[in-house]
């Protein structure tokens, strides 16, 4: 009798699964970001006084830094929504990288000052360019550091505020500034773009190595940790990935790929996630697109964790803007969340724990878990549950049929109908027995 129940209850639970398993699935037909998707509410936000322009997070996902354009630079950790510290520039804070340790914060912005930082917020020194820094970035164990502001590449040792070279490029002009700068983990390489050109150096000279002229508005760029391999993303022919070795002003690969302006590679330089109007990934190795993914709105950052196995877009649509979490295997997104705007930024730490964003609506946001996979235990945790569910369920029914059956037993007694109010009751008046 009671096997007989079990087994009743499991194929209850298995069409309940069924359904629901139904109903998740996408309709034929329908636009991609039409498919549910799971939300995802972050760990924590954080309410700047502006738009948040940049975030970046540590290796382990430790620290975030962003940028805002209430003029500061803000830092925190992981485990609280409430900044270590904060610094205030006097203009806006257009860019800012950190160290894998998370020991050194470079910023830059609307001052035209770079600015160096220890984690806890002591001003090593700053830097006063030329005019608004566009662009900074920063070796893994901190010790280099790249800025680029509308006519020139600058390189620091984090030692001294002095550059080690600056390099300069055409007279000022939208098509000719600095707008993004990238050097190598290994410190030993850095690359810049301009509107229309790609500069490629050592850095042991200001003299560019190479420089390769796309002819078509260059809107981003990534370097793999040790530098042999170069990706940047142009308006040439409506749309271009360009993919390079760097021993060579060559590209390795060119990619026609619709309005795409953004490029992030995995450490390695395996993996390269590009967008504008859809997501896009790509194997590098033989330049063959992965998968690509429709979202809601354009595509207005892209990042990839330093082992290529997630990756993460922010959008911009209808005066809002969603965070999308991805797997690399996959074009269905793990989750997303909406924002209050604009996502001009997302950061993933290396082993894709973490993922930090920031928005128009003022906000930092830190999210985890989701990129977790769930562990054994949680799995077997979960399966006990539902099994202790069944089991309290079966005997329940039990009971209910075994006062049933003495009821009709009795001249006097009423047939007995089982409702959700009896089950309960019976559950209650089982549970307070003694085992």
């Amino acid at each position: 009798m009671l096997l007989g129940k079990g087994r009743a209850v499991a194929a209850i639970l298995a069409l309940l699964l069924i359904c629901w398993g139904i109903s998740s699935q996408p309709v034929v037909g329908q636009p991609p970001w039409l498919a549910p998707v799971e939300e995802q509410d972050p760990v924590w936000s954080y309410a700047t006084g502006g738009d948040v322009q940049a975030v970046a997070i540590s290796a382990d996902g430790s620290y975030v830094v962003a940028g805002s354009y209430d003029n500061l630079i803000y830092f925190f950790n992981k485990d609280n929504n409430a900044p270590l510290w904060g610094y205030d520039t006097g203009d806006y804070v257009g860019s800012v990288a950190i160290s894998a340790d998370g020991n050194f914060v470079v910023a830059g912005g609307g001052s035209d000052n770079v600015y160096l930082f220890t984690r806890g917020g002591t001003l090593l020194w700053s830097y006063r360019a030329e005019s608004a820094i566009t662009s900074v970035d920063i070796s893994e164990n901190g010790d280099y550091l790249v800025a680029g502001d509308w006519g020139n590449v600058y390189l620091f040792r984090k030692e001294n505020s002095t550059p080690l070279w600056n390099y300069r490029v055409r007279d000022y002009n939208p098509q000719s500034s600095v707008k993004a700068v990238a050097i190598s983990a290994e410190d030993d390489v850095l690359a810049a773009i301009t509107g229309e050109n790609v500069y490629f150096f050592s850095r042991s000279s200001s003299t560019p190595q190479w420089n390769y002229e796309v002819k078509g508005d260059i809107r981003s760029i990534a370097l793999s940790a040790d530098g042999n391999h170069l990706a940047v993303a142009s308006w040439k022919e409506n749309g271009k990935v360009h993919f390079f070795d760097t021993s060579s002003s060559t590209p390795l690969w060119e990619s026609l790929v619709w309005g795409v302006q953004l490029v992030d590679l995995s450490a390695d330089g395996n993996y390269l996630v590009a967008g504008k109007f859809d997501v896009y990934s790509f194997d590098t190795a033989t330049a063959a697109q992965l998968w690509s993914y429709e979202p809601w709105g354009l595509v207005e950052s892209v990042t990839i964790s330093a082992d290529g196995s997630y990756l993460a877009i922010g959008t911009f649509a209808a005066e809002q803007g969603l965070v999308y979490a991805f797997e690399k295997n996959s074009s269905g997104p793990l989750w997303r969340y909406q924002a209050g705007g604009t996502v001009n930024s997302v950061a993933v730490s290396a082993d894709g724990r973490y993922l930090a964003a920031g928005s128009d609506d003022d906000e930092v946001y830190l999210f985890t878990t989701a990129f977790q996979k769930p562990s054994e235990a949680e799995i077997w945790l979960l399966v006990l549950g539902v099994s202790a569910v069944a089991i309290v369920i079966v005997t329940c029914l039990v009971l209910l049929k075994r006062k049933q059956g003495a009821s009709a037993k009795s001249p006097k007694s009423r047939t007995s109908t089982m409702t959700p109010l009896s089950l309960m009751h019976i559950a209650i008046e089982f549970s307070s027995k003694p085992l």
